[in-house]
């Protein structure tokens, strides 16, 4: 007698939830995405403000799908830019490169939000075991039955022929997960929500003009191989490249500062006095780039979004049947550029664990998931709690710190530091490879040589976010301990210089007086 094929309805067609669904069709799950949005091909999906801000996949993202669908890893490098380091912008216009990483040259990879989702959901449209549903909301969930109900016109919910029953439920839905909702109202959750007084905005550098000596119709105004940020302290606007020669730009605020620039007027006072600032060295400012009036278009008409921090424990409910990965399960802000990278990361790991025990769409009994679920939400806790921290800390660094002595002074110790302790990162294949092996999602989980922290962060993916925090906090105490021993005996040796001086003068002193009277 064979064994019924298990069945998982992920929640949420975005790139989590899509990497979700292909994982558990890989192992032989008969899989099904309710999407509330309409399909984006559809005529209906014009209608829908969709958000364009870019996404900055690195080597945790990259090794995630390498380790689900290597094609897939391979086909959206192709579509991304590379960006070696940041553009520091400061504030008479002159610009520093800051590499991050000098040694090995490993580079974040910038992607538009649009490309990155519709690649992977045309990839798991194609899937045999895998079913799409487009406007498809959860109006309510049975779970002694475990059974979804959909939303019928006008929110009422539709019970005849309009519930779904499953094996596994994934909730990748995002910030205001129905799924984390709906777990919260019958299980006891840890939960926290934080709102920041910061909102973004999104603006655009146009393509610059045509080339002729190449033959190009559009050139890049700026460097696509930086992520550009003009620090301005309370906030900062950044630019991320794209294929069409354009950046996006993101301006990141206080809604103080947003709020009273509520004429045209005002806002092109704040734009010139913050961005468009000249001087003979360097007199052309990104405003100008960018182009005034349209700038001051995009920040009218733009759509502003909230920078929201939220964590829950457990990131699954208690009977074993559902999960939850990407934002509806650890919601962070986008300053360290981990948000899309530590969802994927979560279907690694959570493919990996389901991978040591044996989980399949025909083999695992329904207690052997529990354990699974369970094991992922608790091995996963300190890792993203890590990571949501080291977020919402990068941001007071990439709008304040970068233009501080003290940062540039931590970067060449760190740089020096490096070079004599080296610890090289795997590639992406070598680690992908490595896991499947040992059912290891992270091999290194302790790091003995100096390494950076965006280096572990953003280029180790072996390396678990907590222990990339954990790492960084002792190099700190290192330091610390270096610059006060070096303080202390620099003033030692101030103090002893200044007594040996009084000393001595009170020698000569004396010896002048006998000099005197003798």
């Amino acid at each position: 007698m064979s064994t019924p094929t298990k069945k998982a309805i992920v929640v949420g067609a975005g790139p989590v939830g899509c990497l979700s669904a292909l994982s558990l069709a890989n192992k032989g799950w008969n899989v099904i995405i309710w999407e509330g949005r309409p399909d984006p091909k559809s005529p209906e999906a014009e209608k829908e403000t969709i958000r364009s801000v870019n996404l900055a996949i690195s080597a945790r993202g990259i090794s995630a799908l390498h380790a689900i669908e290597p094609e897939i890893s391979d086909e959206l490098l192709s579509l991304a830019l590379p960006m070696k380091g940041r553009m520091i912008w400061d504030f008479e216009n002159k610009q520093e490169s800051q590499l991050y990483d000098p040694h090995h040259g490993s580079a974040i990879n910038s992607i538009s939000r649009q490309i990155i989702s519709q690649t992977l959901l045309d990839k798991v449209s194609a899937h045999p075991s895998i079913t799409v549903v487009f406007n498809r909301k959860i109006a309510k969930i049975d779970w002694a039955r475990r059974r979804l109900f959909q939303e019928g016109e006008r929110g009422a919910w539709v019970e005849d022929g309009g519930e779904e029953g499953w094996d596994l439920l994934v909730g990748a839905d995002g910030n205001w997960s129905k799924v984390r909702s709906e777990i919260m109202r019958v299980q006891p959750s840890s939960y926290s929500q934080h709102q920041i007084q910061h909102i973004w905005i999104e603006l655009r550098l146009p393509p610059g003009p045509p080339n002729n000596a190449t033959g190009e119709d559009s050139t890049f105004s700026i460097s696509p191989e930086h992520l550009h940020i003009w620090p301005r302290h309370e906030f900062m606007l950044i630019a991320l490249p794209n294929k069409d020669k354009s950046f996006t730009m993101t301006l990141y605020a206080p809604i103080q500062s947003i709020v009273p620039l509520n004429s045209r007027a005002k806002a092109r006072a704040f734009f010139r006095k913050h961005f468009g600032t000249r001087t003979l060295e360097n007199p052309v400012d990104i405003l100008s780039m960018m182009g005034e009036d349209q700038v001051l278009d995009d920040f009218e008409n733009a759509r502003r979004g909230g920078l929201t921090t939220i964590r829950v424990d457990p990131v699954g409910y208690q009977d074993g049947s559902a999960v939850l990965v990407g934002d509806a399960g650890h919601s962070m802000v986008p300053f360290y550029g981990q948000g899309l990278n530590a969802g994927l990361e979560d279907i690694r790991v959570l493919d990996l664990v389901f991978q040591s025990h044996g989980i399949t769409g025909q083999a695992g009994t329904e207690a052997d998931v529990k354990q699974c679920l369970k094991e992922y939400s608790v091995g996963r806790k300190a890792d993203l709690d890590a990571i949501l921290e080291l977020a919402m800390n990068n941001y007071e660094e990439m709008r304040s710190h970068v233009l501080t002595p003290l940062h540039h002074i931590r970067r060449k110790l760190d740089y020096v530091l490096t070079t004599l302790f080296p610890s090289p990162p795997p590639t992406a294949a070598s680690l992908s490879a490595l896991s499947r092996s040992s059912g290891e999602p992270f091999p290194t989980r302790t790091v003995n040589r100096w390494t950076t922290l965006y280096s572990m962060v953003t280029f180790r993916p072996d390396v678990p976010y907590a222990e990339a925090l954990r790492r960084e906090m002792f190099q700190r105490k290192v330091l610390g301990r270096w610059i006060k021993a070096v303080v202390v005996g620099t003033g030692a040796g101030v103090f002893w210089a200044v007594w040996a001086g009084l000393n001595l003068g009170k020698k000569l002193k004396l010896r002048g007086h006998r000099g005197r009277f003798v």
